[in-house]
Order: structure tokens, then sequence, then C-alpha cells
């Protein structure tokens, strides 16, 4: 699966994440909508437009934050490239913060974690192919687990879209 990414991970860009998931800073929210929007500019060069598919939260992190971050900053985007964005994945059990996990850990810890929403199965049109959404790609193990519980439903995915890409881990 491709994965267009913006920015390569540093310091300052994990400060501005960390900035954007859990303070919620407007600047932070924006420098990611630019760079997600960058990625898919990047991606609408070889691929045409599908639905926007956020990589889902942990419900604890949504609480604690007070906000569904991904899923906002992907509508936003959504809504200022007219595409179509849907919150199709969900967890089916509790899983790890992935941010300690070394890259097995991470594959081991997803695995079999996420499945389509069944109330949101009826609006998807036949044949519509989708374009997964997040914000930091490190190992892939998301974005593979993922496409795994769209393509298990039939659903193709075409590529992904991240803001910041990560040296390889270990």
């Amino acid at each position: 699966m491709p994965v267009y990414s913006a920015v390569l991970y540093s310091p300052v860009a994990k400060r501005i994440i960390l900035s954007a998931k859990e303070n919620g800073v407007k600047a932070a929210d924006d420098l990611i909508i630019h760079a997600l929007s960058h990625s898919l500019r990047l991606l609408l060069r070889d691929f045409e437009v599908g639905v926007l598919v956020p990589a889902p939260s942990r419900k604890s992190s949504n609480r604690k934050r007070g906000r569904d971050f991904l899923s906002e900053i992907t509508h936003s985007i959504a809504r200022s490239e007219s595409l179509d964005c849907m919150d199709l994945l969900i967890h089916t059990r509790r899983i790890k913060d992935q941010s300690e996990l070394n890259a097995h850990d991470r594959s081991e810890n997803i695995y079999q974690a996420l499945a389509i929403d069944r109330n949101k199965l009826s609006a998807l049109g036949v044949d519509t192919d989708v374009i997964l959404v997040d914000d930091l790609l490190t190992t892939g193990a998301t974005l593979l687990e993922a496409r795994r519980a769209l393509e298990v439903r039939g659903i193709r995915v075409i590529a992904a879209i991240t803001a910041c890409l990560s040296p390889p881990l270990r």
C-alpha cells in the first residue's frame, strides 16, 4: 500500500503532534492539517479520489483529550478538499498505547483489533475506494491493520496519507 507523508519525524514534529493531540493547540492542528493536505495532493497525482478514513483513536485517549483528534483533522481536510470522509473503523478490543512499543510489539498489539463500525457500513457506496489517514507512520502496524479490517469487508484501500514519517524502529 503506498503511503504519502509530508514531513520527517523530528523532535519539533513530535512537539507539534503532541501539542495538537494532548493540548488542543489550534496552531499545531493547522500545521498537521497543512502537512496532511500536502500528502493528499501528492497522492492525488497518482490515484483518483477516494473516501478519507481516519485511523481510529482509543476511546480512553479521546475521553482524556476531550476530542477525537484525528477524526476532526481528517474531516477538516475533507471539507476543504471537497472530499467525503467517514469514521468507519472502531477498536474491537483494548490495545496498549503504541508509543513505547517496538515494531514487533506494535504489530502484535494492534493485530485484529480494528473492525468496521456496522452502523456506518450501509452509508458506503459499492466499489468505493478509501484513503487511510494517520498523523504518524512509525512501523505501519496501524495502517496495515486498518487496511486488513476494511479489505475483509471488500473495501479497497488505495493508499494512505500521514503528516509525518518516522525513521524505522528496531
